[in-house]
């Protein structure tokens, strides 16, 4: 079975959906997929994104460190308000 990496973007779309599972994560981002549908870029980073998700075991999800990820969102949010 081959690795699958994520790239820098699609780390962040996890980091806004991410919920307490992968498949949780999965299910929220196949709703917003429909909602997006048109940006195409978006929708692509979304689909991408989800392919790979469901690609990788729950195990390599909850592995993975998106604290940084989270926190710059939130710095953002703030930056923002």
């Amino acid at each position: 079975m081959r690795k699958i990496s994520f790239d820098e973007e699609e780390l962040y779309v996890i980091a806004v959906f991410e919920p307490a599972t992968r498949t949780g994560t999965i299910s929220l981002m196949e709703e917003v997929l429909l909602e997006v549908k048109e940006d195409q870029d978006m929708y692509n980073l979304l689909f991408s994104t989800l392919e790979k998700l469901k690609l990788v075991t729950d195990d390599v999800f909850e592995s993975m460190d998106l604290d940084s990820y989270r926190e710059d969102l939130e710095i953002e949010s703030e930056d923002d308000g």
